[in-house]
C-alpha cells in the first residue's frame, strides 16, 4: 500500500477560525476541496456538478443532510464520481450531493477560491489520512 504526501491550505475564516483546503479532481478536472473531518460523509456541490461534466442527474435521497451551519439540507448522491487527491483515486460507492452556496458565499466574500465539495470522514477514515498542521500537509494511503 503506498502513500503519498498533499500539501494544504490551511485558511483563516474570520473568527469562526480555520479551513483545510486542498486541491484535487472530479472526473480529471481540477477542483478544490474542504477536508472536514468532523463531516460523516464526503459530500459534492449540487450547483457544481456541470463544471465537471458529471451530466447524470442526482438521485433524490430520503436523507436529509445537517450540518455546515444549516439545520438541514436537501440531499441527492451519485455512483460514478472519480475524486482523487494527487494520484491517489478516493475509493467511495456513492457520494452525497448537496447545495454548498452558503459556503460558496462566505468564500466569495473572503476571496476564496469556489469549492466543488467536502472530503468527510468516509474518505479519511478509509484513506488511512493524516493532516500534518505544523507542515500543511496530508497524507493518504493508496487502497
Amino acid at each position: 500500500m503506498s502513500q503519498i504526501t498533499i500539501p494544504i491550505d490551511i485558511v483563516n475564516i474570520e473568527d469562526e477560525g480555520f479551513h483545510l483546503l486542498v486541491r484535487g479532481s472530479i472526473n480529471d478536472l481540477n477542483a478544490v476541496f474542504i477536508l472536514d473531518t468532523g463531516a460523516s460523509r464526503t459530500v459534492l456541490d449540487l450547483g457544481s456538478l456541470h463544471l465537471f461534466q458529471i451530466d447524470e442527474p442526482a438521485h433524490r435521497s430520503d436523507v436529509h443532510s445537517t450540518g455546515l451551519g444549516i439545520s438541514e439540507l436537501e440531499s441527492f448522491y451519485l455512483e460514478s464520481v472519480r475524486i482523487r487527491l494527487f494520484e491517489i483515486l478516493m475509493h467511495t460507492e456513492f457520494v452525497t450531493v448537496i447545495n454548498l452556496q452558503h459556503v460558496h458565499d462566505a468564500y466569495k466574500r473572503l476571496g476564496l477560491p469556489r469549492i466543488a465539495g467536502i472530503i468527510g470522514s468516509d474518505l479519511l477514515v478509509k484513506h488511512k489520512a493524516v493532516i500534518d498542521f505544523a507542515k500543511a500537509t496530508l497524507t493518504v494511503s493508496e487502497l
